[in-house]
């Protein structure tokens, strides 16, 4: 098996986004029309999955650790659907026919034998966890609903008692089915773990367009029947991919690339519009939310035991002491610039009060609008940019932060070297189809702010604006 082909013919066939599930789905439907029970009415929301998943699969087909804990899961989790062994081969026929459809004269005899083994190896490992499961536990438990309220219009509470004790312990969450919208499963998390009479609360918000959250909140009844799936540790594995996400396309450690192959590199390459994201980093926030939340449940656990809470006591304080110990620096305006001849920015934000005149400028723009502003590139001035456009709302160029588009590394490149490459800055502008330049003349050392904006009039723009050192100018069209 050439692995190195297969991710090759799946970036080809993942090119062709929403026609790849909807051929695959068309496909097996027509060959076996018996699996359509297994999926709900709309397939909307399935056709996002199948990409996901084989993206996954394709993309760690050499981590043989990781992936095979990831199949086990998926075999397990797909009884709950009434997947059976005997379909495993309706699939991966179809998936094949699949990748055939869409790499064309590419696919050859090779790849062909290559896809069957992979997914006979995928097959083989969910068709075993699954039948491994059904020895220790129902692939759902049936739940009834004894109590239900409607707290608001959108928010619900209820409780349900289920028929057999689930085995759920604090942080993990249930997928949950209705027969009144069937086979449609969402995860919730319980607000309690199963009391001594089986019994659990939940508490649901109706989510605009959400077929189950609308019947849970306002069409349950009390009697009503439902389905619960084996508890999952979501938290944890939301948690562990936020932080995968967090490191961006490509991981770097002290200034030196460590790795160009990860998670988040997958979705830069093969979900459409994704390297439109501007700081992966960001991530980091649902790191640090799922971290509190896992700490959380572990001081519940410790509480229980004994000397629990002084354990926690313990656990706090040395925190605390930590934190006194190796302060981490927030707010710190550094000017250490990787650009030669910028001037210190400020070493504060202004208030909305004092927002700088051109940003009130800019908000009057149609809002067809796009800026870029010069200087570009540069850390600590893109950060302000991104700041200063949640006032104006308007298209920004700028503000890429730890993972670009290749399209943007070059554009940055070019727009460092306005005064000695002047035609390739120019040609970085209209690349960008950015409508405005914005000239921060302040922000260049030595006068050099006055020459980047004659170097704009020089090549058509029209200045349209004269706010103190900042000059916004029109780009020809």
């Amino acid at each position: 098996m050439d692995v190195q082909r297969l991710q090759e013919s799946f970036a080809r066939m993942a090119m062709h986004g929403d026609a790849v599930p909807l051929f695959f789905y068309s496909d097996l439907f027509l060959r076996h029309p018996e699996t359509r029970d297994l999926f709900p009415v709309s397939m909307a929301a399935q056709r996002d999955r199948l990409v996901h998943a084989l993206g996954r699969i394709v993309s760690d087909v050499e981590h043989a650790d990781a992936l095979g804990g990831y199949l086990q899961d998926l075999g397990r989790e797909h009884r709950k659907f009434g997947a059976i062994a005997e379909y495993y081969p309706y699939v991966g026929a179809s998936l094949v026919a699949t990748v055939a459809h869409f790499n064309g004269p590419a696919w050859t005899p090779e790849l062909a034998a290559d896809w069957k083994a992979a997914y006979d190896l995928i097959a083989q490992v969910m068709i075993g966890a699954a039948a491994e499961d059904a020895g220790a536990r129902p692939a759902f438990w049936e739940a009834t609903v004894v109590a239900h309220e409607l707290r608001r219009f959108d928010l619900a509470t209820f409780r349900v008692a289920t028929t057999e004790p689930l085995p759920y312990l604090p942080g993990q969450s249930v997928s949950m089915e209705s027969s009144e919208r069937p086979r449609i499963w969402r995860f919730y998390s319980p607000a309690n773990v199963p009391r001594d009479d089986l019994t659990m609360d939940f508490h649901v918000r109706m989510i605009d367009g959400g077929t189950l959250s609308m019947m849970l909140t306002r069409g349950l009844a009390v009697g009503a029947r439902l389905r619960i799936g084996s508890p999952v540790g979501t938290l944890t594995i939301v948690t562990a991919f936020a932080f995968a996400m967090s490191l961006g396309p490509q991981i770097y450690a002290h200034g030196r690339l460590v790795d160009d192959r990860n998670v988040y590199s997958l979705f830069y390459q093969f979900v459409p519009g994704f390297d439109g994201l501007r700081v992966p980093a960001r991530s980091a926030m649902v790191v640090m939310l799922g971290l509190a939340a896992l700490a959380g449940c572990g001081a519940a656990a410790i509480a229980r035991g004994r000397a629990g809470t002084a354990v926690i006591a313990v656990a706090a304080a040395v925190m605390v002491a930590e934190s006194w110990a190796v302060p981490i620096s927030i707010n710190v305006n550094s000017t250490e610039y990787k650009q030669s001849g910028l001037t210190p920015l400020p070493d504060r934000l202004p208030r909305p009060s004092e927002l700088p005149a051109v940003y009130r400028f800019v908000e009057q723009l149609p809002a067809s609008s796009a800026l870029v502003e010069l200087p570009f590139g540069e850390v600590a001035f893109e950060t302000r940019y991104m700041f200063y456009s949640t006032f104006h709302w308007r298209r920004l160029v700028n503000g890429y932060s730890g993972g670009s588009p290749d399209e943007y590394g070059l554009q940055a490149e070019r727009l460092k070297e306005i005064v000695t490459e002047p035609e390739g800055a120019w040609q970085a502008v209209l690349g960008s189809r950015a409508t405005h330049i914005l000239v921060h003349e302040d922000s260049y050392a030595d006068g050099r702010g006055r020459l980047i904006s004659a170097w704009a009039l020089a090549h058509g723009a029209r200045e349209v604006g004269t706010f103190q050192s900042d000059r916004i100018f029109a780009v020809p069209q």
